[in-house]
Formats: C-alpha cells, sequence, structure tokens
C-alpha cells in the first residue's frame, strides 16, 4: 500500500486536482482521488493498493477551468509505502462568535485533534475514532484558533495538518459608528474586508498607502473609504458590517460619497449595498455611482422591521 502525496494551492476558483494511476502497459487510467483545491496549499492524498507487483504511471490531471488568469501549483510530491496516512481536506466553516465546525478526511480509523489558542496554548486534545469532523464550543470572540490533525495506526503517527481561523464578533441589538478617533487606514474592529479578482479568486490587497476600506477623512468626513483606482477592473472589494441582532423594530441609517468618474459610461464604478440575513444576500438596495451621488455626501435610510427576529449583515 502506497501513498501519493502532494501540497497544492490554487488563484483559480473550483480548480481541480485528480490523481490517477495505470500498470505501465495499460492504456486506461483509473483515479485516485479528485479534489477542489483552496488558495493556500493544501494536501492532496491517494491511496493506493496495489496487489502485483510491476511498473506503473502515476498522473496528475489539473483542471482549471475555463478562465482567462490564475494559477495552480503543486509541491512536495511523495509517493511511499504507507500504512498510516496523511489526513486532508481540513475545513474550519460555520465561524461564529463561540463556535466552529471543523472536518476532514482520512483513510485511516483513528485521529487525532488539537485546538489552540493564538498563545499556542493546547485548549484541546482528543482523540476521534470513526470520525472525522468535531464541533468546537466555548470559543472566545474576535480570537484566533489553530487546528491540528494527524492519523494514528498501531502506535505510528501520520505528518500534521493545520488550519487557523478567527472567531466572529458577538452579534449586537443595535449599532452607532460616526468612524471618528481612528488612526487613518485603520479598520474597526468587526468589520471584515473580502477582495476578489475578475477571475473570482480571492486576494489581499496590498496597497498599503490607499484605504481599501478602511478608515479615511473624505471631504470634511471621516468614514469608511475605498480608493478604487487602486483596484483592477472587474475585480470586488467588499466589507461586512458586525451582525446586528434585530430584536425591535429598527432602521438602517448612513451616508455615502462617490466620486468615481470613469469614461466609461457603462462601466461605472459603484457603490453597492445589500444585507445579508440566515446567508441569503438580499437584492441591493442602494446602487450608488458618481452620477447618483453627484460627487457629495448623501443620506440613506432603510427600514430593517421585515428581518426582525433575525440577525443581519451589510
Amino acid at each position: 500500500i502506497h501513498e501519493i502525496s502532494l501540497y497544492a494551492v490554487a488563484k483559480v476558483p473550483g480548480a481541480e486536482i485528480t490523481i490517477k494511476y495505470r500498470p505501465i502497459a495499460d492504456a486506461t487510467d483509473s483515479v485516485l482521488i479528485t479534489q477542489v483545491v483552496g488558495n493556500s496549499y493544501q494536501p492532496v492524498v491517494a491511496k493506493l493498493d496495489i496487489a502485483q507487483a510491476g511498473d506503473y504511471v502515476i498522473s496528475i490531471d489539473i483542471n482549471t477551468r475555463p478562465i482567462a488568469s490564475g494559477y495552480l501549483a503543486i509541491d512536495n510530491l511523495s509517493i511511499r509505502k504507507a500504512s498510516v496516512f496523511l489526513p486532508f481536506n481540513l475545513a474550519v466553516d460555520h465561524v461564529t462568535y463561540s463556535t466552529a465546525d471543523v472536518s476532514w478526511s482520512s483513510y485511516n480509523n483513528t485521529n487525532k485533534f488539537r485546538l489552540y489558542d493564538s498563545n499556542n496554548t493546547l485548549i484541546k486534545d482528543t482523540t476521534l475514532v470513526g470520525v472525522t469532523n468535531i464541533t468546537l464550543s466555548g470559543l472566545s470572540e474576535k480570537s484566533t484558533y489553530t487546528v491540528e490533525v494527524n492519523a494514528i495506526e498501531n502506535g505510528l503517527s501520520s505528518d500534521t495538518i493545520s488550519a487557523s481561523f478567527t472567531t466572529t464578533c458577538m452579534p449586537v441589538s443595535n449599532y452607532f459608528n460616526d468612524f471618528e478617533g481612528y488612526d487613518d487606514m485603520t479598520r474597526p474592529d468587526c468589520w471584515i474586508l473580502e477582495a476578489f479578482t475578475s477571475t473570482g479568486a480571492q486576494y489581499t490587497p496590498t496597497y498599503t498607502n490607499h484605504p481599501q476600506w478602511q478608515v479615511f477623512n473624505v471631504d470634511g468626513h471621516n468614514g469608511l473609504m475605498l480608493e478604487s483606482s487602486y483596484m483592477s477592473e472587474r475585480t470586488q472589494n467588499i466589507v461586512y458590517s458586525p451582525e446586528i441582532n434585530i430584536t425591535q423594530p429598527l432602521s438602517l441609517t448612513f451616508d455615502y460619497y462617490n466620486n468615481n468618474q470613469n469614461s466609461s459610461v457603462s462601466n461605472m464604478d459603484s457603490l453597492v449595498v445589500t444585507i445579508i440575513s440566515n446567508g441569503v444576500e438580499s437584492e441591493p438596495i442602494l446602487i450608488a455611482d458618481y452620477q447618483t451621488t453627484n460627487s457629495i455626501w448623501c443620506s440613506f435610510q432603510y427600514d430593517l422591521s421585515a428581518y426582525q427576529g433575525s440577525s443581519v449583515l451589510l
């Protein structure tokens, strides 16, 4: 029995790697595993059980989807005899201010799971048999944690895989922020940035001298500013507000501004505001280009009564 493993990263949404094998005399490959590759290095592991000694061909197929740009890379390719296999497909989902769901794939029945806080203090250490998922609870809000998993079998241990995640802020029942008192080029707690290229791949903006949904003074107002001239065409920079529990009738109010005067009227930079509730995003409640605002600060109000009894993000 052999383990075929590699580490892969993709800057292409939905990119896949398939590991195949065949006897050298055959023309047809057999698929061992197909796995979607994320935007950080992660293991792809195949188990190859060969009863007949001989020469074999191992192939790695890459599917990056029909997109114009992006890449997929692999590293640390290994083929070795094994009885305990490296776990893979480690994912942390449904992260809240106090809970998170962790899952992974493993060829072995017994796996060791560990949870560390940001000070590298061991919080949880448990052995799981026949289970490749765990729900974490009692976590602290706005805190970073690291999970580790390795397989064990007959006293042997695999290498360890790990992932880090950060819990969200605790939901509030009302919220006010005039963005005064913050240093320029900072983002207040609980406002989360996501940025995507024109291919849909997630990235981190690197223009440290130009605000990307950060506090900045615009025409006498402190606010969250995005300088879109430092974005590429068709990219999206999204900022999410703190989560708000709607326990009574509330109104949403904010001021907004857009002076991005694109030369192309059909492709103007737009400020788009939506509401996300229970993971479902609404139709835009505001779309504002510079013609809408006439390059001055404007005010907006929206009735949130329809969301009473649920929580929302902007």
